[in-house]
């Protein structure tokens, strides 16, 4: 028998891109879907959406690791869980059967090497009339707390997770052409009514297990209602894929009582740093700074960058101040690392500069929102290019602008930003320098004034902040009180031999 580590990446390598409904290896349907002809959505609701075809082998020992660890899940989560996973979902007449894990791979079947997205810069889409080939806008981003985000997707155009999911179950990615929602919702009519139960993460049909879970007769539903009905599910799923608060970073936080995050809404990014560096700087006094397994003093000094918004005194350089300002927290605000809010990094100035020659975005006048203005950067048409927020909100201000995207595990949420083109941490790193640099040179279009302060950064703290990174990736909950005390020890230590238990 495998053990969990070795399945676990024997299907992170030949399935990673699997539903467990039965559908092929993404590499297979990209190929497939590359000669075979667009199918047309049928014009009456399915009737035979029972039994799903032959599962895989892979994808049933995915949807056995599944359904162990959803056994500690409640049941509205499990039914959320089966239809997450259910790539039956989407348009029965596309060339690829896709699910929400289709993209979204979780860390359950993956040994936590993936959290909730795939590895791809951007993601396959099954083929429409648009082409047989097709991929996603945009990156697809992690669903860890995603339950708690004030608007979806990275240019906020949807202000729920219910309404983006009403949205996302009638789009290309399930398979679907615009016009065709309320074709959408009949499928998933018929899908609760004639399912059989037969798939592994099933505990009935979907007609009992609404019914014992939900207490709904989906038989009753309108094709509105079912939809909703799958829609709440699903959210009750998604409300328990979260961070754990348990990485390097939080031993770290905790051991030396450091604040995590803001102390209110009147609380201040700026103000956070200010007691940071307060509580550092006393306890650097004290030689008491404690650090833990995987968290060492680069990834230390990585840290006190990404935090510093303003130059702080410090016992390690000889003039006694440091001014390698990041700036990072003002906008990835701790614990999710994440403000919420919309920025311009130069993103889409960069991959548009790039095909048309450098400037080129300074002059682009976009007219109004449409399918240009959410379209990939096109060598042939200066009109295209993704606008983000200017979508939702078309001013000058909006131009370029994205939701800020979480940090946390960051070893398995790349490739990174919005359009998936920084393979790296420290090649994402040093896009924001780069973006400072322009932006302090009035080079870049409508800049995030945050990058104005960010200056003094060295390749060697870019280093660092790379380790800093890698202190942000959790451990299994279970785990995380040994890994928080292994190896404690106080920072520079004489003798290198002070170690603590607790």
């Amino acid at each position: 028998m495998l053990r969990p580590a070795i399945l676990a990446s024997a299907l992170i390598a030949a399935f990673a891109s699997l539903a467990i409904s039965g559908c092929a290896p993404k590499e297979e349907a990209a190929t497939d879907a590359a000669s075979a002809q667009p199918a047309a959505a049928p014009a009456e609701p399915a009737t035979a959406q029972a039994a799903a075809p032959a599962t895989p082998a892979l994808a049933v020992m995915e949807a056995e690791i599944v359904k162990a660890e959803l056994a500690k899940s409640s049941p509205e989560a499990r039914l959320g869980a089966r239809l997450f996973y259910d790539n039956r979902l989407g348009n029965p007449g596309a060339n690829l059967a896709t699910s929400c894990r289709t993209c979204h791979v979780p860390g359950e079947a993956t040994g936590n090497e993936r959290r909730w997205a795939d590895k791809l810069p951007l993601s396959v889409m099954p083929a429409n009339d648009r082409g047989s080939k097709l991929e996603t806008l945009r990156n697809t981003p992690t669903l860890l707390d995603c339950a708690t985000e004030k608007s979806y997707p990275s240019d906020g155009e949807f202000d729920s997770l219910p309404a983006y999911l009403a949205h996302k179950l009638s789009s290309e990615h399930m398979g679907w052409r615009p016009g065709e929602a309320e074709q959408a919702k009949k499928e998933i009519q018929a899908l609760l009514v004639n399912d059989d139960g037969s798939d592994v993460l099933a505990e009935g049909a979907y007609t009992t297990q609404f019914e014992t879970v939900k207490n709904i007769d989906v038989a009753t539903l309108s094709a509105d209602d079912a939809r909703n009905a799958v829609i709440a599910s699903i959210t009750d799923y998604l409300s328990t894929v979260t961070t754990n608060n348990a990485s390097a970073y939080d031993a770290v936080m905790q051991q030396n009582r450091m604040q995590e995050g803001l102390a209110g809404e009147g609380d201040t990014p700026q103000a956070y740093s200010g007691r940071v560096f307060g509580r550092i700087a006393n306890e650097e006094s004290r030689v008491q700074m404690r650090f833990v397994a995987d968290f060492d003093e680069e990834a230390y000094q990585g840290f006190k960058a990404f935090f510093r918004v303003e130059p702080t005194y410090s016992t390690n350089d000889t003039s006694g101040v440091e001014a390698n300002i990041g700036n990072c927290v003002a906008c990835h605000v701790p614990p999710q690392f994440s403000d919420g809010k919309f920025h311009n990094i130069g993103t889409t100035q960069f991959e548009y500069d790039a095909v048309h020659g450098e400037g080129a975005f300074m002059s682009y006048k976009p007219a109004a929102p449409s399918e240009n203005t959410r379209a990939r950067v096109d060598v042939n048409d200066l009109g295209k290019a993704d606008l983000g927020r200017w979508n939702i909100d078309p001013i000058e201000e909006s131009i370029g602008a994205f939701k800020t995207p979480k940090l946390r595990n960051p070893k398995g949420t790349d490739p990174y930003m919005h359009n998936g083109r920084y393979a790296t941490v420290e090649e994402a790193i040093r896009m924001h320098l780069k973006a400072a640099e322009l932006a302090q040179q009035g080079k870049l279009r409508n800049p995030d004034p945050e990058l104005l302060k960010i200056t003094g950064l060295t390749d060697k703290d870019v280093a660092n902040m790379v380790k800093f990174f890698e202190a942000l990736n959790e451990v299994p909950p279970e785990e995380y009180r040994d890994f928080r005390i292994s190896n404690m020890r106080i920072r520079q230590d004489p003798l290198g031999e002070a170690s603590f238990s607790n």
